[in-house]
């Protein structure tokens, strides 16, 4: 246990100084920038096909083109302005809109402010005895009152007048609030006349005063009112001469006309009326927009222009969510993966090879769609099956449901954002990871693609139900039963094609590479028997060990078989082929230097032996990773006894395997087993074994394997070797049972020579646990 801690701990230090030692390099930067490139490519792969693009080029239309193309039904509600109508309305609006006149009553107070003041100035001058001449000059320059010097004179002098004061200021109310006054009282009775007259008063906000002034008795400024001082009949009468003269001199000045027309104000309710007048012409979403045959009208024109509008700028804020969805959901995939899928790879061939499926199957029922514009049709033409099993076969089944869920969405974004593909393609997606959960036999991806075709028969029925009333459609049907089969034809078909591409070895082809019928292992068991029995014992030993702790059997099983084939080609140098006495001396014959190179050339020899029939490169990768950088002891020990004698040491390095370590688990698991088959072989054979023996043989050699570092670049955990260490024992414990000889008739029964298992004692020590 002691040494298990401290070979765990100098494990722990060197791996953490090596990670701080390591630096990036301009290889890993380069698989940095491919495999974030490779991520970008699917990714701008799979929003072209999500789509929608949008048209750059707006479309273009002619009044009185005739419309060649199916029925337009639009979408989105369309509001336009029709243009025919809108342009009577604004003819016959602007032929009786109102001219807008301002009743000012300000003009009123500053007249009778200004009258007030020149009585009060008139009245100073008179009390001073001031000069007159000074008060006409004041009135000239202040109130713009030029008065004669009678009426001058005459003012002064009456300016304290009741009289005077009373009928300047009747004048006023009258002319201003009676009367009005006006600057053109052509335009004031023309808009009269016609119907079109408003008077507006300016305090304190607009309000109408048409029916308050009467547009005969408004006075035209200053002919009309002059005129109307010099004849109208003041309150008193009668009037002298020279106070109407005086009266006229004095108001004429100071009159403005408070009834004033108002360019501005009349253009601006022209432009309300204008604004309401236009009318807005609205189609609710599913209206026929255009009929096929019809000659465009200048409305149809319109509204074709504003739906290509509204269709592109729909289309790109789709293209954008749906890229951002799908951004999201490969980062959710390649997060699953590299937490929850243990030594998967991001390699610019793995990205690639675990996004193909999905983009395919998304081609598939995008290119149905585009062709039908049928949702339902498009549905059961994607694929989603083809992606679970293609999901178990090439990866795990767990990474194949994210893989299968994900893709669903994004076929949900493919066909109009509709729920119905994206709950078909999960369900199917689902389907195909359990009706293939694991690769035993070529038949179950058949039976799978049966199971498919008639879970994809019910979902189409289910379709019918919720979308066309129980009427089902038998060209759905035929393509659902059709999309379960092609899965399978597809998942058979394609697995070639990605063995070739990526160099990937899946389940299948590491079936056909474990077939005894192989010409490899047939070509073993006719030259190197023992070897081939040998590699059956590890095979019994691994595989079951590689199930107990989630690594590939299969895998385990084509590493274990073809490990040891370079001994086919000397098989008499190695133990378990050697026969007669003669070839179990053939070492003692040379030195242990050339027998060390013998044995570790049959590494080199079987690298090329595989390479010759053509087996994937992970199952070669066992060859030289299942001895690693073991140590060949026995004639390591030979060298140093004979050149101890003369005083020379031995280089440790020379003996031993020239690598790599095992850098999976499987080659881990392999190395192991072969370790403690060749062990076990070599002690057990034909003695009495104990149980305790068993364990000993089985926690021995995995602490040798351990000390020697040989699992320092594999993901290999204590947990692991556990489960290994309890396999194995149990596996070598049902090989060394007990046997009894069956006596011929007339025999006494007597116990068969060979192995005996002996059952340990009460003191037995405890089992691997410290493994």
């Amino acid at each position: 246990m002691g040494k298990l801690v401290d070979r765990a701990r100098r494990t722990i230090e060197s791996r953490s100084a090596a990670g701080r030692a390591r630096r990036p390099t301009i290889a890993s930067s380069f698989d940095w920038v491919m495999r974030w490139l490779m991520v970008i490519v699917v990714w701008m792969g799979l929003v072209v096909i999500v789509g929608p693009i949008p048209r750059i080029v707006p479309f273009r239309a002619e009044v009185g083109q005739q419309w060649v193309e199916g029925d337009v039904i639009t979408p989105f509600t369309l509001a336009v302005e029709d243009v025919d109508q809108a342009a009577r309305d604004e003819a016959e609006i602007r032929s009786h809109h109102a001219k807008i006149f301002v009743h000012d009553t300000a003009v009123e107070r500053s007249t009778v402010e200004n009258i007030e003041n020149i009585l009060r100035e008139a009245s100073r001058v008179r009390d001073h005895a001031s000069s007159q001449s000074v008060f006409q000059k004041k009135l000239r320059t202040v109130y713009g009152v030029e008065l004669s010097p009678p009426v001058c004179q005459f003012l002064i002098a009456h300016a304290d007048d009741p009289r005077l004061r009373t009928d300047l200021l009747e004048a006023v109310r009258v002319l201003y609030s009676d009367r009005g006054i006006t600057n053109d009282k052509r335009m004031l009775t023309g808009a009269a006349l016609a119907g079109r007259l408003r008077i507006l008063s300016s305090a304190p906000s607009f309000f109408d005063r048409s029916t308050t002034f009467s547009a005969e008795r408004v006075l035209e400024y200053p002919a009309e009112v002059e005129n109307f001082l010099e004849r109208r009949a003041f309150s008193r009468a009668p009037v002298a001469p020279e106070w109407r003269k005086t009266y006229v001199e004095l108001l004429i000045p100071l009159l403005r006309p408070n009834i004033v027309y108002s360019e501005h104000l009349t253009a601006e309710s022209l432009e309300t009326a204008l604004k309401k007048a236009h009318r807005k012409l609205e189609i609710a979403p599913g209206e026929r927009v255009i009929t096929r045959g019809e000659r465009l009208s200048a409305l149809q024109v319109e509204l074709l222009g504003l739906l290509d509008k509204k269709l592109r700028r729909y289309d790109a804020l789709r293209l954008f969510s749906n890229a951002l969805i799908l951004a999201l959901g490969i980062a959710f995939v390649a997060g699953f993966a590299q937490r929850y899928v243990r030594d998967f790879a991001f390699t610019p061939a793995r990205i690639a090879m675990l996004a193909l499926p999905s983009v395919f199957a998304l081609a598939v029922g995008k290119f149905v769609f585009t062709l039908s514009e049928d949702v339902v049709l498009a549905t059961f033409a994607y694929p989603a099956g083809l992606i679970g099993m293609l999901g178990v076969i090439l990866f795990e089944p767990q990474l194949a449901i994210v893989v299968s869920l994900v893709s669903a969405l994004a076929a949900g974004l493919a066909f109009q954002g509709s729920f119905w593909p994206t709950f078909v393609g999960a369900v199917s997606g689902l389907a195909g990871v359990v009706f293939l959960h694991s690769v035993r036999e070529r038949r179950e991806v058949l039976m799978a693609g049966l199971r498919l075709a008639g879970l994809n028969a019910l979902l189409a029925i289910v379709s019918a139900v919720m979308f066309n009333r129980l009427a089902i459609r038998t060209d759905v049907t035929l393509l659902a039963v059709g999309n379960g089969l092609a899965c399978y034809v597809l998942a058979v078909g394609g697995l070639p094609l990605f063995e070739s591409l990526f160099g990937v070895v899946t389940d299948v082809r590491l079936m056909e590479l474990t077939s005894v019928d192989h010409p490899l292992l047939r070509l073993m068991e006719e030259r190197a028997p023992g070897s081939y029995q040998h590699v059956l014992n590890v095979t019994k030993l691994a595989e079951p060990a590689a199930e107990r702790i989630g690594a590939n059997y299969l895998l385990v099983r084509a590493g274990a078989y073809f490990h040891d084939v370079g001994k086919l080609l000397k098989p008499k140098y190695y133990t378990e082929n050697q026969v007669t006495p003669e070839e179990r001396r053939i070492h003692s014959r040379i030195s242990p230097f050339l027998s060390c190179l013998i044995i570790k050339n049959h590494v080199r020899e079987g690298i090329e032996l595989a390479k010759r029939f053509r087996l994937p490169q992970q199952v070669i990768d066992f060859i030289p990773q299942h001895h690693g950088t073991s140590l060949i002891k026995y004639f390591y020990e030979q060298a140093r006894q004979q050149l101890g004698t003369q005083g020379a040491t031995v280089d440790e390095d020379e003996f031993r395997y020239p690598g790599p370590k095992p850098q999976t688990r499987e080659a881990a698991i392999v190395m192991l087993a072969d370790a403690v088959e060749a062990t076990a072989t070599a002690k057990f054979t034909g003695k009495t074994v104990r149980e305790e023996d068993v364990y000993r043989l089985v926690r021995q050699t995995i602490q040798d394997k351990f000390s020697d570092g040989q699992f320092d670049e594999c993901k290999m955990t204590f947990e692991d070797l556990h489960e290994i260490f309890e396999v194995f024992v149990k596996t070598l414990l049902s090989r060394y049972h007990r046997r009894v000889d069956y006596p011929q008739p007339g025999e006494a029964r007597s116990r068969m020579a060979g192995t005996v298992i002996v059952p340990e004692p009460a003191s037995a020590p405890v089992t691997g646990n410290n493994s």
